[in-house]
């Protein structure tokens, strides 16, 4: 049975978790690495709609200008993320979240991952 290792958005800004995934993880037999991609404003949709329920922003939103400050944060992940898929080769996918499901995007990623071990 494949592991799974889920990371949130942040972990491309720790160097320390990146280096371990690149030295570590990397070295796992058929380790797959599925990156989901989603527009600045669909996160912060998500974002917003957190916020409305439990009242404040996650603390690195609270500035001045939240949004923009998460869509600059939000797009230099989303680059650096894009980078360091693309350094994994056929290891890695880019999904695009956008108009799917998450029943189509696990269908996806399934598909892939089966084409991808044969």
């Amino acid at each position: 049975m494949a592991e799974v290792i889920a990371l949130g958005g942040g972990v491309i800004d720790n160097e320390h978790a990146v280096r371990f995934l690149t030295t570590r993880v990397c070295d796992i037999k058929d380790a797959l690495f599925v990156y989901l991609d989603i527009s600045a404003a669909a996160a912060w949709q998500r974002i917003a709609a957190a916020a409305k329920k439990t009242g404040e922003l996650p603390a690195f939103l609270r500035t001045d200008s939240p949004r923009e400050t998460h869509r600059a944060i939000h797009e230099r992940r989303r680059a650096a993320y894009r980078a360091f898929a693309l350094t994994m080769g056929r290891s890695a996918l880019l999904v695009d979240t956008k108009r799917r499901t998450s029943a189509e995007l696990a269908l996806a990623i399934r598909d892939w991952s089966e084409t991808r071990t044969k």
